[in-house]
């Protein structure tokens, strides 16, 4: 009892421990009753009373376990699947079964885990879609997160996540009026992860990609440099500098934070196996357009 009580306050406890207190409080409430020795006729009843209440809490519980522990543990299993299957790049699959289970669970209280749950096979998955389906899963990862803070507002990286979202349907955008939306709705999304957690330097680095976006290059620095004093060994800090001091015609300061790199232990390889990190980065060292 006294295991079981303590893991009734852990977060991520199984359903199955409430069912234990329920059956002990049943037991409970059956060994206090006290009466005398009642009549044959009597004895049936109570007897049939006390099958009705055993048959109805039985009930409940199968019915509690399936609810809170067997359907989450398929969910769970679908999801992970489908998790494995984007790293792969199997997104044709992936995509489409995590969707469904979504509007199978979208009234269930796994209906946040679960949106999270589509937001990490959105990720994995975007890098290997064209131009346009990396539009259609950012405005519906955007939508998800923002559905999701709905109910559970006070989640940091949700906000984060939102954000970065939202950043990706700026870029997509041809719209400058629906473009400076999305950038202004990025940046409120950034405020709020930062009044919950103040030291996530992840906010940082895409609130530069932002700033970026928006072509305000001098505040792009200063959140990148935000960013690596809250973290100096992270590649997408001095990566996100580099970007800025190169937008700024600062070649120097570019190349400069990409030598820093190194000596945060960071090689070069790595950032070249993101194709747009270096296309960007070679644009604005050759000061070239965008495409159209």
């Amino acid at each position: 009892v006294g295991s079981h009580a303590a893991l009734f306050f852990f977060p991520f406890m199984f359903a199955t421990h409430l069912l234990f207190f329920l059956l002990v409080a049943y037991g409970l409430h059956l060994a206090a009753q006290k009466s005398p020795v009642p009549m044959q006729a009597a004895v049936h009843l109570e007897s049939a009373r006390h099958f009705a209440a055993a048959s109805a809490l039985l009930a409940a519980a199968g019915a509690f376990a399936f609810f809170f522990a067997i359907q989450p543990l398929a969910w769970n299993r679908t999801l992970n699947l489908a998790a494995q299957q984007a790293e792969k790049g199997r997104c044709a699959s992936a995509l489409p079964a995590v969707e469904e289970l979504l509007e199978r669970g979208k009234n269930s209280f796994f209906s946040y885990w679960m949106h999270l749950k589509y937001v990490e096979v959105v990720a994995s998955c975007i890098g290997h879609q064209e131009e346009k389906f990396q539009q259609a899963l950012s405005e519906k990862a955007a939508s998800a997160l923002a559905e999701e803070l709905r109910f559970r507002p006070k989640e940091p990286r949700t906000w984060m996540l939102l954000g970065g979202y939202l950043n990706n349907r700026a870029a997509f955008s041809k719209d400058l009026q629906e473009r400076s939306d999305f950038l202004s709705q990025a940046r409120t999304a950034f405020e709020k992860a930062l009044e919950l957690s103040p030291k996530r330097y992840e906010v940082f680095a895409e609130w530069t990609r932002t700033e970026i976006l928006a072509k305000n290059f001098k505040t792009a620095k200063e959140k990148a440099h935000q960013c690596i004093m809250l973290n100096p060994d992270s590649q997408n800090c001095w990566v996100r500098l580099s970007l800025a001091q190169f937008a700024l015609k600062n070649a120097k300061g570019g190349l400069h934070a990409l030598a820093k790199m190194r000596e945060a232990n960071i090689t070069v390889s790595e950032i070249t196996q993101n194709e747009q990190v270096l296309l960007e980065i070679l644009r604005q060292m050759l000061a070239l357009p965008q495409r159209s």
